[in-house]
């Protein structure tokens, strides 16, 4: 059982750490241009049925081989949308 949950939609940005875990994307998510996301090693990431996250700015998520990070469904018999990327430097 997570000992958090951190809802999240919206503009995102800033640093995601496991002591929110899971963080719960209940609603389209975007990282705003000029904005980072960073997902720390041992993040765990639910992205609900049909929901998008887009980057437009950038995302930095490097798990580790013990503390992996991961995007999945709340439920497996439910699936997210997608993950855009559309930063470029």
């Amino acid at each position: 059982m997570a000992s958090a949950q951190t809802t999240v939609s919206g503009n995102i940005s800033g640093t995601w750490s496991p002591s929110g875990n899971p963080y719960v994307v209940v609603d389209n998510a975007t990282v705003p241009a000029d904005q980072t996301l960073t997902i720390q090693p041992g993040v765990t990431v639910w992205i609900a049925e049909n929901i998008s996250i887009t980057a437009n700015g950038l995302i930095q998520a490097v798990g580790t081989p013990t503390q992996r990070i991961t995007f999945q469904a709340p439920i497996a018999s439910q699936y997210w949308s997608n993950i855009v990327l559309n930063y470029s430097a």
